[in-house]
């Protein structure tokens, strides 16, 4: 219990600087808060000069006691030269002072508050480092960058420029190359990654296979003058903004750091404060409302058990991750200017916080990713729809679907049996309710293995039963998970193996072993040049066996039960 006996916690880092444990706190006296479960549970994590707090258990409503003394770093020589900390809060990203004392004689670096303890209930992390050398995510304004060559005017009176910047810390940050484009769409297109990636990883770009669209070809008809702004004052970071045509300014650039494992941007949009305040998309999700309220959104798929947003961290989702959002542009002399959109093309971990101002009308967004690079695109129109199209040219059309999968489907996980499916047809039939399509989850799978059916158990009769089905011009999909369940005499997963077509542990060798409905699992790496042709085989004999209509491809984000790793024997060797 904190309240009486505050406690500091020792730090031990391995050989690559990682280390990690937890903490259970409860009020010390009683069993109430084991009994309702509502004690404090956490596990922390120190890598890359961030201690980060993970909650365990949500149900905690309150901390117990006053917090912790201190953290204290062992065999620390490394950072006895730290010269900046601080520590955010969990709900709204809040810094708050954190003071450091390196003792050399013990040789350990000692953090605590600026005042009192450290509040763990409320703490997300706490950052540290060497302002010379070390990004500093307690200031990140402190990173920025100026245009390389000053004393030339950006040349915009054209559809493409590549400009250099500086970068005022190259320490921390290196120069970076930024690419403007102006589309034969009509889109606008804004690139940066490092002017010289020599000795450094590249940032992860999202491959064309996945977004491709014909950057080749070029605007002839306008210039990049029009709708860019970049502008450079003494001392100060270079300036853009993106306008429209009627000359609205609808999204400026605060700020932006780019480094090997971190990808933040920070922007400021304007909208049309008479209508509505706010932007809407970022993702699938469920809210009442379209528009995005001040929190944090994040856009990593984790198959999410209860995806209602609320705006609070660590942030909840759904399954599609689209990193687009558009909103109503600022009036011109009292009349509507249209609509915009923003395409960030980032595939990686990223957080979005959002804080809007119901006065003026903007949009302050700062986005954290884990990586990737700068590669945005702007479209305007009069419309959403316009938008939309446009957006579109981008990322490709959607799929056209059948005309029998636009009417009534009937899915759920709980149909045990061959059986119960045929009772769930017959009740439509009874009750005079049209189907159209019937959809097995993951009940019908022989040990949860893909390409199997449990045809002499439970499910026996299952072909027959589709074929009915297909007598009566009704449809039948069943469901599939990216995890390869990893068990020697799977066929499936032993070719895969064979092959070598599978996410690799990081030792680049090993196959990379999640956990998902069968436990220990294998997942496809869909960017190696065997992985289609191993899943059409496979999809081809379990059609033979069971003429489905189509697939329901389900935890293909790829969904994992563990946090990384499900086995130390996999942990990177410098885990970020």
């Amino acid at each position: 219990m904190l309240e009486e006996a505050p406690l500091s916690m020792i730090i031990n880092r391995d050989a690559s600087g990682y280390a990690e444990g937890k903490l259970f706190l409860d009020d010390g006296y009683s069993l109430a808060q084991l009994d309702s479960e509502q004690y404090e549970y956490y596990s922390f994590q120190l890598g890359g000069n961030t201690i980060k707090k993970w909650n365990l258990n949500d149900k905690a409503l309150a901390s117990n006691g006053k917090g912790l003394d201190a953290f204290v770093i062992t065999d620390a020589a490394d950072l006895k030269d730290v010269d900046f900390a601080c520590m955010t809060n969990k709900e709204d990203r809040t810094l708050q002072g954190v003071n450091t004392a390196y003792d050399s004689a013990k040789k350990t670096l000692t953090i605590t508050m600026e005042q009192g303890f450290i509040p763990v209930f409320e703490m997300r992390d706490i950052h540290f480092g060497v302002g010379q050398k070390d990004l500093n995510l307690c200031d990140p304004s402190v990173h920025f960058y100026m245009l390389a060559d000053a004393k030339t005017p950006v040349d915009l009176k054209t559809n493409t420029a590549t400009i250099e910047l500086a970068s005022q810390t190259p320490d921390a940050a290196r120069n970076l190359k930024l690419q403007l484009s102006l589309y034969e769409s009509g889109v606008i297109g804004v690139n940066w990654t490092y002017a010289d990636a020599n000795g450094v990883k590249t940032p992860f770009q999202v491959p064309t296979e996945i977004v491709d669209f014909p950057r080749t070809l070029r605007n002839k008809a306008d210039t990049l003058d029009t709708y860019v702004t970049i502008t450079q004052a003494p001392n100060a970071a270079v300036a853009m903004s993106i306008k429209n045509k009627a000359g609205q300014v609808i999204w400026t650039l605060n700020g932006m750091v780019l480094s090997e494992y971190m990808n933040f941007i920070s922007a400021k949009v304007n909208t049309d404060k008479d209508f509505k305040t706010g932007i809407l998309g970022l993702t699938e999700r469920v809210s009442s409302d379209l528009y995005l309220a001040d929190g944090v959104y994040s856009l990593w798929a984790l198959d999410t058990a209860d995806p209602v947003e609320d705006g609070k961290a660590p942030g909840n989702n759904m399954y599609g991750t689209h990193p687009f959002y558009m909103a109503k542009a600022p009036k011109a002399d009292m009349l509507s200017t249209g609509w915009f959109g923003v395409f960030s093309n980032v595939a990686n971990a990223q957080d979005w916080w959002i804080k809007n101002d119901l006065d003026t009308g903007a949009v302050n967004i700062d986005t954290i990713a884990t990586g990737g690079l700068g590669d945005m695109y702007f479209m305007m129109g009069d419309t959403p729809d316009a938008v939309t199209k446009l957006y579109h040219t981008i990322i490709g059309k959607p799929v056209t679907i059948p005309q029998w999968a636009l009417g009534w489907n009937q899915c759920r996980w709980g149909y045990n049996s061959t059986q119960d499916l045929k009772e769930v047809v017959a009740g439509y039939h009874g009750a005079g309710i049209p189907l159209d399509t019937q959809w097995s989850d993951i009940d019908y799978l022989k040990d949860y293995r893909d390409f199997t059916f449990d045809s002499d158990g439970s499910y026996s009769g299952l072909k027959e039963f589709v074929d009915e089905l297909h007598s009566k011009h009704m449809h039948y999909i069943p469901i599939l998970d990216a995890g390869l369940a990893q068990r020697a005499g799977y066929d499936a997963y032993e070719e895969g193996k064979k092959a070598g077509i599978f996410v690799k542990a990081p030792n680049g060798v090993d196959d990379f072993t999640g956990q998902v409905w069968p436990t220990d699992a294998a997942f496809p790496d869909w960017f190696h040049p065997d992985t289609s042709a191993h899943w059409s085989k496979w999809l081809t004999e379990m059609h033979e066996k069971l003429p489905f209509d189509g697939l329901w491809e389900d935890m293909n984000e790829a969904s994992n039960f563990c946090t990384g790793e499900c086995y130390r024997s996999q942990r990177a060797e410098y885990p970020v």
